[in-house]
C-alpha cells in the first residue's frame, strides 16, 4: 500500500504526492481530487514502468489534508452520518422485531402496516423474511 496525501493549494487545485523510499519523489496537481488521483495513478504507472520497479501493492492509502476549520466540519459531518446510519440499523431491527411480534399475535399484515406506518408490501416482506428464517433455522441468518 502506498501512502499519498492530497493538499488543496491556494489556487484551488489539489496536489497529490507520495513519500515512499521505494519510489522517487512524485507529485502531481489536478483541478479536483478525482482529476489529481487519475493523473497521479497515470504518473505512478509510468514511473514504475520506466524505472522497472516491482511494487506488489500499489493500492493508494489516501489522506486528504484540509485546513483545521474544514477538518472539524468534515469530522462533525462524518460523526452525524455515522449516528444516522446506526439509528437506521436500529430502526430496521426494531421494525422487524415489532412486526414479528404483532404478526405472532395474529395482527393482520394490513393492520401491522397501519400501526407501524409502513406499506402493506413492506409488512409482507417482513412477514416473509420471518417465515423464511423460521423455515431455514438460525444458521441461514448469518
Amino acid at each position: 500500500m502506498l501512502k499519498v496525501s492530497f493538499t488543496r493549494e491556494e489556487d484551488g487545485w489539489w496536489r497529490v504526492e507520495i513519500k515512499d523510499d521505494r519510489l522517487p519523489p512524485l507529485a502531481v496537481r489536478g483541478r479536483s481530487i478525482q482529476h489529481a488521483r487519475n493523473k497521479f495513478k497515470a504518473e505512478l504507472r509510468s514511473v514504475l514502468r520506466t524505472k522497472k520497479l516491482k511494487i506488489k501493492d500499489t493500492t493508494l492509502d489516501e489522506h486528504i489534508s484540509l485546513p483545521r476549520n474544514l477538518s472539524a466540519a468534515v469530522r462533525a459531518y462524518k460523526g452525524a452520518r455515522k449516528r444516522v446510519e446506526d439509528a437506521r440499523a436500529e430502526v430496521k431491527t426494531r421494525q422487524r422485531d415489532v412486526a414479528d411480534t404483532l404478526l405472532t399475535h395474529q395482527v393482520s399484515t394490513r393492520d401491522c402496516a397501519e400501526i407501524l406506518s409502513i406499506s402493506r408490501q413492506r409488512a409482507q416482506q417482513l412477514l416473509d423474511a420471518q417465515r423464511k428464517l423460521e423455515e431455514d433455522g438460525p444458521t441461514s441468518a448469518r
